[in-house]
């Protein structure tokens, strides 16, 4: 009986250890033919093999660069709410990925694309007031304006514009900011 314990034991480890194994090797191969399809220019595919691997594999580390490629295969496909679900998924799940601040932009864009305009202010807005260091912050403020004044909010426009006066009074970009108030 004692015996039988032990070797019970190791053949279980075993087993959890080849299936562990085996599910690695998986998931290497899995991503690594996604982004093959996605640097052969093969979106649709790309989009199909990434969307999987997220569901296969939900605790990979490259789920961020799944979300990040799948949201770019989907947006060269002009599927521009399924490419925005992903970089939100992104941005929202990950906040420090390197990817995030630039996923926030990329919610803006397919906002922009489906001509959401106020979502697409929205979202370049979220990515300022979670991430106020971050590089360009003139120009994402610049064209959160440019969003507010195309969907129709001119008061919003003003407000951001005559703040953006206030805060950044010696930058070149000032007199873009003042021509368009």
């Amino acid at each position: 009986m004692s015996i039988k314990f032990p070797v019970f034991f190791f053949i279980l480890i075993t087993a959890v250890s080849i299936t562990l194994h085996g599910q690695g090797s998986g998931a290497d191969t899995d991503f690594l033919y996604a982004k093959k399809l996605y640097d052969d220019k093969m979106y649709s595919l790309s989009a199909q093999e990434f969307t999987r691997f997220i569901r296969n594999y939900p605790n990979d580390l490259r789920i961020p660069d799944a979300r990040y490629f799948a949201g770019l295969s989907f947006y060269s496909l002009n599927q521009f709410d399924a490419a925005r679900r992903e970089f939100q998924f992104l941005a929202i799940d990950f906040p420090k990925d390197k990817r995030a601040i630039e996923a926030w932009t990329k919610i803006s864009e397919c906002y922009a694309a489906m001509n959401d305009y106020a979502a697409a202010a929205n979202a370049l807005s979220s990515l300022v007031s979670f991430y106020p260091q971050s590089p360009n912050l003139i120009n994402v403020q610049l064209l959160i304006s440019d969003y507010h004044i195309r969907s129709g909010e001119i008061k919003n426009a003003k407000d951001k514009l005559n703040k953006f006066i206030i805060d950044y009074p010696d930058i070149p970009e000032l007199f873009q900011a003042r021509f368009r108030l």
